[in-house]
């Protein structure tokens, strides 16, 4: 009886992996890279550079890479909300977040 299980157990194995089927679904795919880079520069001096991060993240939607260079300090002054689907983003700058809080600011 417990050869029987194991052998059953064994062939639904073998058949699984051999259709490459999983009974998880399909594996998940990567970026699909259509060649596209959009390179956000930061405009410096307290600015807000939420308007062109947006812009970069909608410009290189479905499949492009967004690059924050390290040598950029970007001040996010206004609500960040990208809506984004397939997009590669390599950080490397860093980000202040300036949050107005019951009539105060502060620096996060």
């Amino acid at each position: 009886m417990r050869s029987t299980i194991v052998s059953a157990l064994l062939a639904a194995s073998f058949t699984l992996s051999s259709a490459n089927l999983s009974p998880w679904g399909p594996p998940p795919t990567g970026p699909s890279h259509n060649g596209k880079t959009c390179t956000v520069r930061a405009l410096g001096k307290q600015k807000d550079d939420t308007p062109q991060i947006l812009a970069a993240f909608s410009d290189c939607n479905n499949g492009g890479t967004v690059v924050f260079p390290e040598d950029q300090n970007y001040w996010i002054g206004t609500k960040l909300n990208p809506v984004i689907y397939d997009v590669t983003v390599e950080w490397r700058g860093v980000w202040t977040v300036w949050i107005l809080s019951k009539g105060t600011n502060r620096i996060c």
